[in-house]
């Protein structure tokens, strides 16, 4: 393992399986909650070891090489142990003790440190809304999973006291509805690493009746696939914001001026990077034919030709 500097940050989580196989193939040893335990106390998700202090030492906050004291630990306390620097050791948050006579070090099987890893991997599978296998360019396969959280769940309803709910153009009644805050997650297809992406839809309504999540599937190579997160805007209309998987990131789509498509028909596949959808005006009658480029080097997606019909 590598001498990690800092296991916890804020957008890049990197969970290590003890397999080669996808997230999702072991989740079924793995029940909600599930929890594992060394010596009667909970191995925490990123802990590799644990200390406990034999003679009192002190703990300081390390800047660089700079020192700065902040408290002694007494004798007899124990401290989980999440990373390690040449003759010291982290208890979290930026803060180390010397590792010398004074504690005594210990770290937990492989195999308890490989399960506790899998349990959060499926956590992440398990509570995915909406999982994707998407290919990027080179043909190379995805997982991204969709998590919400403070999510909650209603149907499409006319009753006056429906709110997000409520019947109309983007939601009919019955529709099985999510609002939550969605966080993206990255995974490459049998690989022991899962990758929070940082991407945030926040205060999402996920109509899960109509897929308003949904993949766009390519056959041409050198073409990445791409995943649509999209909303109703009216009747006949619809946006969608786009992401694609390039160098084993999840890159959004820009485009100039604008922070999403908009459509009538979804976007599809015609050409190699090369896209089409549908507009329908409803007050001329009028259909008109979009082709889109995608450049997946910046991530910029462009109307290359508009033709009315």
């Amino acid at each position: 393992m590598k001498k990690i500097g800092a296991i916890f940050v804020s957008f890049i989580v990197l969970i290590n399986l003890f397999s080669s196989a996808s997230a999702a193939d072991n989740c079924q040893n793995y029940k909600s909650g599930s929890k594992v335990w060394w010596d009667g106390i909970e191995l925490k998700p990123g802990q590799i070891g644990r200390l406990t202090i034999k003679k009192d030492t002190p703990l300081f906050k390390l800047n660089g090489e700079k020192r700065t004291l902040s408290r002694t630990l007494k004798a007899g306390e124990f401290y989980r142990i999440y990373a390690f620097k040449p003759g010291l050791l982290s208890v979290g948050g930026g803060y180390f003790v010397e590792r010398d006579s004074r504690v005594t070090y210990q770290t937990p099987s492989k195999t308890k440190l490989e399960q506790v890893k899998q349990i959060q991997v499926c956590t992440i599978a398990n509570k995915s809304r909406a999982t994707f296998t998407l290919k990027d360019s080179k043909g190379i396969s995805y997982k991204v999973y969709a998590v919400g959280s403070n999510e909650k769940k209603a149907y499409g309803s006319f009753s006056s006291s429906a709110t997000w709910n409520s019947v109309w153009a983007g939601i009919s009644e019955g529709d099985v509805l999510y609002k939550g805050n969605y966080k993206l997650y990255l995974q490459k297809l049998n690989s022991p690493v899962i990758t929070d992406t940082g991407i945030q839809i926040k205060d999402y309504v996920y109509n899960a009746s109509r897929k308003m999540m949904y993949q766009v599937s390519t056959y041409y190579m050198g073409q990445p696939d791409l995943l649509a997160i999209a909303n109703t805007e009216s009747s006949n209309f619809e946006s969608a914001d786009l992401y694609y998987v390039h160098n084993s990131q999840l890159f959004r789509v820009k485009r100039s001026g604008w922070a999403a498509i908009g459509y009538t028909t979804r976007p599809s596949t015609v050409d190699k990077l090369t896209y089409q959808t549908k507009d329908y005006n409803n007050a001329d009658g009028v259909w008109t034919l979009n082709t889109w480029t995608l450049n997946p080097d910046n991530a910029e997606i462009r109307l290359l030709d508009s033709q009315d019909y």
